[in-house]
């Protein structure tokens, strides 16, 4: 069913609006963003027109609709000028349609209407960066004035609450025509994973027709909520908890004041949209997970370790990307969400401003928290509330939208299905990235937030995590690197994984070396030594193998033999010297990981002695004579490594704080492994890339704790192998080290 156009309401024009001198002059006709049968539009008849100057715009778009509709498409925050040189905005004129049926095709779309697509540069046509842009902004001709009879892709009118008839549609279209969004995410076994109540016996359900929360039917059909819980005081909303579960199942319990009145708005209006839809079922983190129900064995840490699951199998996400839980969901009340950017150009010329959801995903608290990361990934079918509007999201479609009209019933996959790429380490490398630079109201957290991957790195590398590394390849993934400037979670988790850090990191194997797993095992084998062990608790002897399972199974890298081919001085001892710790920080446990350590590693490898001092700054010329950079940054400050007889060896970055306290000085570092130099140069695989030139030692500055029982991660530096001549003090030596 095509819901029937809206008509459109008088006085949408402001009684001063005129068009300025600017907008007249392009002389804009409805016949201008239709195309026509003999038009010979294509994806390549694209074209850019000059607007005028950004602060020209804003000072017009005080009368002048166009003007207005132009600057509220850049972003709020769109500059004037940028180094002295004023910025100006082009027009791009670009043609869209639906592609052809069962064409996954851009060169396949049937062009349709033309849009406009603002953007700005500087007068000289260097590129412009500022915060909050708008991505891909996107300005259309409103459906009621288009001179065809197909209207497919315009602007919709939209009203000041949703048209749940229209949701209705887009999931039935989804569940009859869309073979690939049924059942459950792939990683989660959509064909072994037959009833989730199976998996998880304390699972529990909202049933918004009796107002209660009851435990989940088996195979029920139901929806999950995901949002941001934002400051709310836990102790002031409704939760379910040990004392008031069995209250909570009486149908209307729910309904009653003493209860509705402390649900969070959010939580409310999903039960509204639950209801709309024409299903039953939701669940909500804080009231169908027993909220004390903690500790080993308890439901809640059974509830969070499956959290992926309850997302992976919903028949649909609701995904509140605007404010938190007590924001509500716009357009399910009235009043609740922004007016539709629509401007009157003349009459019978009306055009839109179209956001993408992306836009105002990029832009909210939502897109930054370290839950929403793992609920989002693995929902096959979502339903997003933004400002505007409310978005359909489905594997088969990239979005269904309030303001955008569609005239077919069929959708065409915009992209491959999520996790599905064989052989390759940047799948998991970028689940690090992205999770890394998210935040938690509670640290404690950081492990069961994203524990849903763990299918991922199972799946691709065959390893569970160890304090947030993966056990496979450890010694590399040991090498991530700072995206942000970092400060330490002291006490907290360990400095030897990002999660012992405040700030996006970086693992970027792919890039220095080649993505394929099979191809990094065999790596591994020639490039590291280290055998890493994970000391069990502070007050215990023991030390594990790390990942020592799948160690197995990928074959040794460390066997003494090779060690002694290594290195010219004796490297035999490999095995953890019988120690305990004593007033040691206790970390957070590692519970997903079904061998968990202390987070204190014991290994044996080389340590130097080298000398820091700060950089001089250089010419461009010098610079490029002397050592390469080793990365951008991100706001670190970068010191000289420099070895015996002051000769330069490499560089480091430190955090400026650090680095002002620090150096000068004589500090130790420890050999973790080898590493290809120079990630810029693409190299052939098979003819180049495992020769020997261009191999270096990745070195790891550390800094004794404890009275020096153990030590911490400050940062991570390269140097030539043959630099390790140059250490100072008694030069290289096998030693043992404990790192938290």
């Amino acid at each position: 069913m095509i819901p029937p156009l809206l008509p459109v309401p008088d006085g949408l024009a402001k009684p001063t609006d005129e068009l300025c001198k600017t907008c007249t002059s392009l002389r804009f006709t409805p016949r201008l963003f239709a195309v026509l049968p003999g038009d010979n539009d294509d994806e390549s008849s694209d074209y850019s027109q000059r607007f005028g100057l950004v602060r020209d715009v804003k000072t017009k778009s005080s009368h002048c609709p166009l003007c207005r509709l132009v600057l509220l498409s850049l972003g709020p925050e769109v500059p004037d000028e940028k180094d002295g040189e004023l910025i100006k905005v082009t027009f791009s004129w670009k043609t869209t349609g639906l592609r052809k049926a069962h064409s996954r095709k851009d060169q396949d779309r049937i062009p349709t209407i033309r849009e406009i697509v603002p953007f700005v540069e500087t007068q000289g046509g260097g590129f412009v960066d500022y915060p909050t842009p708008i991505l891909f902004p996107r300005i259309r001709i409103l459906a009621n004035d288009v001179p065809t009879p197909h209207k497919s892709l315009c602007a919709r009118l939209i009203k000041d609450q949703i048209d749940f008839a229209m949701v209705r549609n887009w999931i039935h279209i989804c569940e009859t025509r869309h073979t690939r969004c049924a059942g459950m995410h792939p990683d989660l076994g959509r064909n072994i994973i037959t009833d989730l109540v199976a998996e998880i016996p304390s699972l529990r359900m909202i049933d918004v027709i009796d107002n209660c929360v009851i435990p989940a039917p088996h195979n029920c059909k139901y929806v999950a909520l995901s949002y941001v819980w934002g400051k709310i005081d836990p102790l002031t909303i409704l939760r379910s908890l040990k004392i008031n579960t069995a209250e909570l199942e009486i149908p209307g319990a729910l309904a009653q004041a003493i209860h509705y009145d402390r649900i969070p708005l959010t939580i409310r209006d999903a039960m509204t949209v639950v209801k709309e839809i024409g299903m039953r079922y939701l669940w909500v983190d804080s009231l169908c997970i027993v909220q004390d129900d903690f500790g080993p064995g308890g439901s809640k840490m059974q509830a969070i370790a499956k959290m992926g699951l309850v997302y992976g199998a919903a028949a649909l996400t609701i995904m509140a990307v605007m404010g938190d839980a007590t924001t509500g969901l716009p357009g399910v009340r009235p009043g609740a969400r922004r007016s539709q950017p629509i401007e009157e150009i003349k009459p019978g010329l009306r055009l839109a401003f179209m956001q993408m959801y992306q836009s105002s995903l990029a832009e909210s608290v939502y897109d930054t928290r370290g839950w929403t990361f793992q609920e989002d990934r693995f929902s096959r079918r979502r339903l997003l509330f933004v400002s505007e509007q409310a978005v359909y999201s489905c594997p088969m479609t990239s979005q269904c939208r309030e303001d955008e009209v569609i005239e077919v019933e069929h959708a065409i996959s915009e992209g491959p299905d999520i996790y599905t790429k064989e052989d390759d380490i940047s799948e998991v490398e970028a689940i690090i990235t992205e999770y890394s630079g998210r935040s938690l109201t509670n640290i404690s957290d950081i492990y069961d937030a994203i524990a849903a991957f763990l299918v991922i790195f199972q799946r691709v590398l065959g390893a569970n995590l160890c304090h947030g590394i993966p056990e496979v390849f450890f010694d590399w993934f040991l090498l991530w690197e700072s995206l942000a400037l970092q400060t330490r979670r002291s006490g907290v988790t360990p400095s030897w994984s990002w999660s012992g850090w405040d700030g996006q990191s970086n693992s970027r194997i792919w890039s220095w070396y080649f993505n394929s797993v099979v191809k990094t095992r065999e790596a591994q084998k020639k490039r590291t030594w280290v055998v890493w062990y994970h000391r069990k608790a502070h007050d215990s002897e023991e030390c594990v193998r790390v990942g020592s399972i799948a160690a197995s199974s990928a074959g040794d890298s460390s066997s003494p033999g090779r060690i002694r081919d290594r290195f010219s001085f004796d490297c035999s001892q490999t095995l953890p010297t019988p120690r305990k710790l004593i007033d040691a920080p206790i970390y957070i446990a590692d519970a997903h990981n079904p061998n968990p350590g202390s987070g204190f590693l014991q290994f044996w490898t080389v340590s130097v002695l080298f000398d820091l001092d700060k950089v001089v700054t250089r010419s461009e010329e010098n610079v490029e004579s002397t050592h390469k950079r080793i990365g951008p940054e991100y706001g670190q400050a970068r010191a000289n490594i420099c070895g015996r007889d002051g000769r330069e060896l490499g560089n480091i970055l430190l955090h400026p704080d650090w680095l002002n306290a620090k150096v000068p000085g004589r500090h130790e570092f420890v050999v973790l492994c080898e590493i290809r130099a120079d990630p810029r140069i693409k190299l052939d695989y098979d003819e180049e890339i495992d020769k020997e030139p261009g191999w270096k030692y990745k070195i790891m500055l550390i800094e004794w704790r404890g009275e020096g029982q153990w030590a911490e991660r400050v940062g991570l530096g390269v140097i030539e192998k043959e630099d390790l001549e140059y250490a100072l003090g008694e030069g290289p030596v096998w030693k043992e080290i404990v790192l938290g």
